[in-house]
């Protein structure tokens, strides 16, 4: 089995290899924080309730959108999305993903896991990346150059060469940096 998460989804991906470490024979993992941030949780409840009306706003959703490189033909569904998220939602999300470690179980996992993480990532990321890579000796890590969060969704083309390759034939992309 192969699964593949991207931020929360990443968060997600490390509890399920943790949780059942023979289950996945290749997981990847993609911006993933796992240092918890506890200073911002808790101001996480009052900054969404002043900023929530901005979800509904189009300006707002499209710098939003750019950020995490939803472009223009995927924009409708993040805005309904997004949009239609109750705050409450929101906040037990951002607590959820704040406060997210690396399971002790995280090491057992037998499976291929491939680490990854952009450049122009914050260096929380970048320190959470290699905290992955170094807890289970089955991780490989790559910084992707001149990359933000969102890898997936900037590059397609290059994220699924990169995925199919080191799946099927074990090598990570030529020319970026290694996590190790």
């Amino acid at each position: 089995m192969i699964v593949i998460g991207f931020s929360l989804g990443a968060q997600v991906t490390i509890q399920l290899v943790s949780m059942k470490p023979d289950l996945i024979d290749f997981a990847m993992i993609n911006s993933a924080l796992v240092r918890p941030i506890t200073y911002i949780k808790k101001w996480i409840r009052p900054s969404i309730r002043l900023t929530s009306p901005l979800m509904r706003n189009r300006l707002f959703a499209k710098l939003q959108a750019q950020t995490l490189y939803v472009n223009k033909e995927y924009f409708e569904k993040y805005y309904k999305e997004s949009s239609h998220m109750r705050p409450d939602t929101l906040v037990r999300i951002l607590e959820e993903n704040m406060s997210f470690e690396i399971p002790k179980d995280f090491k057992k996992a037998n499976g291929k896991i491939l680490v990854t993480v952009g450049e122009r990532e914050k260096a929380v990321m970048k320190k959470s990346a290699k905290d992955i890579v170094a807890s289970n000796s089955n991780c490989a890590g790559v910084i992707i150059p001149k990359m933000g969060h969102g890898i997936s969704m900037a590059k397609p083309d290059f994220f699924n060469q990169m995925i199919e390759t080191w799946i099927y034939k074990g090598s990570l992309p030529k020319g970026e940096k290694i996590i190790g």
